[in-house]
């Protein structure tokens, strides 16, 4: 099945959603390139909060389901930017949640790993084994 038909298949709501996180995976990746983190993160506080009927409501899956959706269409996507796009999207839909940081503590080599906890519960990011990052820091 095609990108578009799979897109023309999702609800309204998912289509929105999906197209968010593109969005925002999009501008995630050039916004790291060209400015600095604090700024980037400052600017991605701006975006409002969703309106969602009770039906329709969008929850912490389905924020995962589209941030990982929209990573694979952006090349280049890293942890970093998935955090990112997945702490902007629980702000929006109204929850709350964290960008955890951590470095790898097994490995010979320097390897940080970013993700996003949303009352204690992994949105994004557990796709390693996280037990082996030392923990570094929160970013709320």
């Amino acid at each position: 099945m095609s990108r578009v038909g799979s897109f023309a298949r999702l609800s309204n709501e998912r289509r929105a959603l999906v197209a968010m996180a593109v969005c925002l995976t999009a501008m995630v990746r050039v916004g790291l390139a060209v400015s600095s983190f604090r700024r980037l993160a400052d600017l991605l506080a701006y975006v409002p909060a969703r309106v969602s009927n009770e039906h329709a409501r969008v929850d912490r899956a389905d924020v995962r389901w589209a941030t990982v959706t929209a990573a694979r269409q952006v090349p280049g996507t890293s942890c970093l930017d998935r955090a990112l796009v997945a702490h902007t999207l629980c702000g929006a839909y109204g929850y709350e949640s964290a960008i955890h940081v951590g470095v790898d503590r097994e490995s010979a080599e320097f390897t940080a790993h970013s993700w996003v906890e949303s009352r204690e519960c992994v949105v994004v990011g557990d796709d390693v084994d996280l037990d082996r990052f030392e923990h570094l820091g929160v970013i709320e």
